[in-house]
């Protein structure tokens, strides 16, 4: 099977080839479908409410209209194969909505998003950096008091134990190096808002965190363009596997990666 090295990536992407090659490469140079995965569409759910709320203006972003806008966005999603696919019973999609519900509850008591001043929503973002395409989307671009930057990201999962951490890190200060590369700016302060807890993990972006999220892109990119050169894209084992929708096509699951 001829392979061809990707044209870009994102933080998603190069986060993957990290932690499993073999996943990478179906799902981003072969681009083979994933199942759905129930945590993946709430999350999304979540993501498209809070945009949806961000869209008022900051008067009319109070907690009824939070609400609202989480049923806007489940109704977008009644024909969305994220969500479709999953095949949920009654039951288990009432469940759903109650505990997205509970989420956006939770995220009132994180902070007040009518004192905001948001600038950018689901916001795309792409620079050519070393040699290579990064790019991203950043879920909520604000600007202080100060005229500085700020990066936030949502997440619907539970907070990180500290190496994950810093792979979400990771990410945030890829979207800091696009800021830069985009408005000429580094970000004041990046911003992940776990809304199980609910918490917020501040990072602080600087010209050393930025080289270095640079040249590790550049180093991951480098080690793809070696797998594909090679076709050696080998499996990864780790509690990952669970959730991975290629057990069929590994080797380290019983599988066979396709000819």
């Amino acid at each position: 099977m001829l392979l061809e090295t990707p044209k870009s990536y994102s933080p998603s992407s190069l986060s993957q080839f990290t932690s499993c090659p073999l996943a990478f490469r179906y799902s981003y140079i072969e681009r083979r479908e994933r199942k759905p995965q129930y945590a993946a569409t709430k999350g999304s759910i979540i993501h498209r409410a809070l945009e949806l709320l961000f869209e008022n203006d900051p008067e009319q972003r109070d907690h009824v209209q939070a609400k609202r806008s989480l049923e806007m966005a489940f109704k977008e999603y009644e024909s969305i194969s994220d969500l479709v696919d999953l095949n949920l019973s009654e039951n288990e999609l009432k469940e759903l909505i109650n505990s997205s519900s509970l989420l956006i509850d939770k995220y009132f008591q994180i902070e007040n998003p009518k004192r905001t001043n948001t600038i950018g929503l689901e916001l795309k973002l792409e620079a050519e950096i070393d040699g290579i395409t990064l790019r991203g989307i950043i879920d909520r671009l604000d600007i202080d008091d100060n005229g500085d930057l700020i990066v936030i990201d949502y997440k619907t999962g539970s907070v990180p134990y500290k190496q994950m951490e810093n792979s979400k890190m990771d990410s945030m200060h890829i979207y800091s190096l696009l800021c830069l590369e985009n408005f000429g700016k580094l970000p004041a302060q990046i911003q992940l808002i776990y809304l199980s807890k609910p918490v917020i993990i501040l990072g602080t972006p600087s010209e050393h965190s930025i080289k270095s999220i640079a040249n590790k892109s550049k180093a991951i990119a480098t080690a793809v363009k070696i797998a594909v050169d090679n076709v050696d894209f080998r499996p990864k084992v780790s509690r990952l596997c669970d959730w991975c929708s290629f057990q069929e096509l590994c080797p380290a699951k019983g599988g066979m990666i396709p000819k």
